[in-house]
């Protein structure tokens, strides 16, 4: 019988941080499976997950996995982690839009109609370009990770003392540091409109939270300060949604202007210069109450950073 494997914290650098991209890697993989149900509304979000997790550890753990991925093969992991995004993106908004929709007057209901439209459309293509491409170069790819990782090679002398575990150790340092680079990016948010800022401390506190969650049964305090973590992600993790949302709405309000202009020079050709026409739907209204919305919304969420930072 094989003896049970060492607790992570008493493994040495290299054999804690390949347990921990192993299993992300095998978590990611199942999500793979899981996107060829479109039933499965979870499935996106489970597999951004352990991509983000995944290269967390690698990016961490660098210097302890002593090059076992290959950089080609790092490279593929980055850009098809990227392209799991415009899906995404879109279904938030679209989440976003059904929320507020009710609040907004019977006027605004063209814009946000228009809108909608719009991010579906948006939507199933992202989801038909991931289904067709990302995930499948994802399922061969993995499993290369695995391989690379799943073996390595120790080179140790004889009557030499056997090198001590030290992967608490390095993961101490490392947490350290994070909550340094942390603490540091939250103190240069200033205004509401620092969101490149805002979204660097976001990704400093969540690969902070990935260091300490693989811990929070062997670390007194991990759970409690993941936890703590999570609220603050949370809370940065709207306001990106929410910059996003913004830059992205400004664009759709010129875009509907420059439709609404087309639909009326056409209605014109078609009809009698002294009948108006009939066509005249404008989007503006809408648009311009979900600008307004997502301004206050923007403002609210720097509010509560500010007071609890």
């Amino acid at each position: 019988m094989a003896e049970p494997s060492p607790a992570l914290l008493e493994t040495t650098p290299e054999e804690g941080s390949r347990r921990l991209a192993l299993e992300w890697i095998d978590q990611a993989c199942a999500a793979c499976e899981r996107m060829r149900h479109p039933r499965d509304e979870e499935a996106l979000h489970d597999l951004r997950v352990a991509l983000r997790k995944l290269r967390t550890v690698l990016r961490t753990y660098k210097k302890a996995l002593r090059g076992g991925i290959p950089r080609k093969r790092r490279d593929r992991l980055k850009e098809l982690a990227r392209t799991t995004g415009d899906a995404r993106d879109a279904e938030v908004q679209l989440a976003w839009l059904a929320e507020v929709r009710g609040a907004l007057d019977e006027d605004a209901q063209p814009g946000v109609e228009w809108l909608r439209e719009r991010l579906v459309e948006r939507k199933d293509g992202a989801y038909e370009r991931l289904r067709s491409e990302s995930v499948p170069a994802l399922a061969a790819l993995l499993p290369k990770l695995r391989r690379d990782l799943e073996r390595y090679e120790i080179e140790h002398r004889v009557n030499e003392a056997a090198r001590e575990p030290r992967f608490a150790s390095l993961t101490a340092e490392l947490i350290e540091e994070q909550a340094d680079d942390l603490a540091q990016a939250l103190r240069r948010v200033k205004s509401v409109d620092d969101e490149e800022l805002a979204h660097e401390a976001r990704i400093h506190g969540k690969r902070l939270r990935y260091l300490l969650e693989p811990l929070r049964d062997q670390l007194e305090g991990a759970r409690e300060v993941a936890k703590t973590l999570k609220g603050l992600q949370d809370l940065l993790g709207e306001a990106n949604d929410v910059a996003v949302r913004t830059r992205a709405l400004r664009d759709e309000v010129e875009s509907a202007a420059g439709d609404r202009a087309r639909r009326l020079a056409l209605e014109a050709e078609r009809d009698d210069a002294r009948h108006p026409a009939r066509d005249d739907v404008d989007e503006q209204p809408g648009l311009l109450a979900l600008v307004r919305l997502t301004h206050q919304r923007r403002q609210e969420l720097y509010e509560s950073l500010a007071s609890d930072s």
